[in-house]
């Protein structure tokens, strides 16, 4: 994976985190009922988008680019033309798929009757999705990641600005209709169909930009008459795809496979509908989407150190490639532990903003779930290793103990120990334990690099545990007199720092590491300022 592909994954990140960001205000409009619906709509649409089309861009680029290497012009036409083709029929039965079978899904696998018109929404959104993600391999298989980015980021926009709207008009509508027919759930229906029914616009919109795009960048493929004949046929051409992308899809469909479990199981234990979707609404909305988020900022600064490594392991460099492993791992571990116990600490805060009704269940969970940012956090970055390595075989192993292990512990914690949506909390926080402790195993197989572990992990458990300790303190000084809001942002702005004045004190980081790990720039200045180094 070269730097420009890289640059590429962490502005797709970026937009990512935007996006998330995004359903969290909007989660404060519609409710706990209405993020529940959203949120189990989504995860069916994500599962068709994993099985059809997330990874097309990829694997349809490595084939155009294959084929230009050899001069063979005519099969890169040839393979453009099939593979429209046959992604816009794939695109065609996925809606229908989600318009019929989904629409079952969300009433009778989930529970959830009144989500259900969301998926004749999302529908058209595959179809317009399936497309967008041809013509985004079209730019890739060019050498060109600028459009993909692009994407990314205007999608976001689009979604974030016309969400605002739509979600307005239709929550109006809503509460009329929830006023004459006396039923509350119309009014998180209503919401959410705005929402969707923007993501829909957005994609829209995305197309007409990608088709100028396209149009502009004709005079690239005036050339395919020449070169070798044709030989790709239209079922070699979807073989080949579809070959290409068979283990970055199973993957996927393994890391998001304890959402979609934990969603069932849930549903079946619970004998309160009403209680279990508000319950999985403050799930997804309070504790889920804000995890993922500050995973994702973990993932972004991982992205560069983990090609890095590769890159040393690839050239043989393995005294480079030890360093800069130990120092991203040390720092991947410092960044893990500080979100962990910063929630931990300051859960009653960020749950006070989150959520309207049910502060004191968020609380909860992200009190008693935060370090799953920590287990997770690292062993995304032993992932990356691993499957920057070609070893996703070992990834598939490391996941299906993982998928396993989270089963086996909410069976238990649903049946057992009756602990109702706060099951999905524990379960998950085993599982990710789990899959750290395994991808970790899995790759010290593999590169064989030993770890420290007194300056990689017992010195910032501790410089974490003393933040945490002043976060707590914050928390119950300030939160009467400043409210929730204003005492996270100080706990956040004093903390942070300390923490890493913390670790440089205790020559966690040696200066040699510091320079290997990305953003670590301020760090190194405050090192040299305290001639710590």
């Amino acid at each position: 994976m070269n730097q420009v592909e890289v640059k590429r994954q962490q502005i797709q990140g970026a937009a990512h985190i935007l996006g998330l960001v995004t359903i969290l205000i909007f989660s404060r409009m519609v409710g706990d009922n209405g993020i529940a619906y959203l949120g189990a709509a989504y995860e069916i649409f994500s599962f068709l988008l994993i099985l059809l089309g997330r990874n097309v861009p990829d694997a349809l680029g490595r084939m155009l680019r294959s084929r230009k290497a050899k001069g063979q012009y005519r099969n890169v036409s040839r393979v453009r033309r099939y593979v429209m083709v046959f992604q816009g029929m794939a695109g065609i039965l996925g809606s229908l798929i989600l318009a019929a079978g989904g629409t079952l899904l969300m009433k009778e696998a989930f529970g959830m009757p009144h989500g259900a018109v969301l998926m004749l929404i999302l529908a058209p959104v595959f179809f317009l999705r399936m497309i967008n993600s041809v013509l985004l391999g079209y730019f890739q298989g060019e050498g060109t990641e600028l459009p993909t980015a692009a994407t990314a980021v205007l999608r976001q926009v689009l979604f974030l600005g016309l969400g605002f709207l739509f979600l307005k008009l239709l929550k109006e509508y809503g509460e009329k209709v929830s006023a004459l027919l006396l039923q509350d759930d119309f009014v998180a229906m209503y919401a959410d169909m705005g929402i969707l029914i923007a993501l829909g616009v957005s994609e829209l919109l995305v197309l007409v930009f990608l088709l100028v795009i396209y149009r502009g960048n004709g005079s690239n493929r005036k050339n395919v008459q020449e070169g070798m004949r044709t030989t790709d046929s239209f079922g070699r051409v979807v073989k080949i795809l579809y070959g290409n992308m068979f283990s970055a899809t199973l993957i996927q469909l393994f890391m998001h496979l304890p959402i979609w479990i934990g969603l069932l199981f849930l549903h079946r234990s619970m004998a309160d509908k009403s209680l279990y979707v508000t319950q999985y609404g403050v799930y997804y909305g309070n504790y889920l989407i804000p995890c993922m988020v500050l995973l994702l900022i973990i993932d972004i600064l991982m992205a560069v150190a983990s090609a890095r490594v590769h890159a040393f392991l690839k050239k043989e460099e393995h005294k480079y490639a030890r360093i800069a492993f130990q120092g991203n791992l040390h720092g991947v571990v410092a960044l893990g532990l500080y979100f962990s116990v910063f929630v931990t600490a300051m859960g009653g805060q960020l749950a006070a903003i989150l959520s309207q009704q049910y502060a004191s269940s968020a609380s909860r969970m992200l009190g008693c779930g935060a370090f799953v940012l920590f287990f997770a956090g690292v062993s995304d970055y032993f992932a990356r290793l691993l499957w920057l390595e070609g070893k996703w075989h070992f990834l598939l192993a490391g996941l299906g103990g993982m998928n396993v292990l989270y089963v086996v512990s909410l069976a238990l914690f649903l049946n057992s120990g009756k602990l109702g949506v706060y099951s999905l909390v524990y379960a998950g926080l085993v599982g990710s334990a789990l899959a750290c402790v395994a991808f970790g195993l899995l790759l010290y197989r593999h590169i064989g690099i030993a770890v420290d572990w007194l300056r990689g992990l017992l010195i910032p458990a501790v410089c974490a545990c003393l933040v945490g300790l002043l976060c707590l303190f914050f928390g119950k000084v300030f939160t009467p007199h400043l409210g929730s809001g204003v005492t996270l942002f100080i706990s956040l702005v004093v903390s942070f720092p300390v923490y890493w004045v913390l670790l440089l004190f205790f020559r966690t980081f040696r200066e040699q590491e510091l320079k290997l790990i990305p953003g670590s720039g301020p760090v190194r200045v405050l090192g040299q300022m305290l001639h710590l180094f």
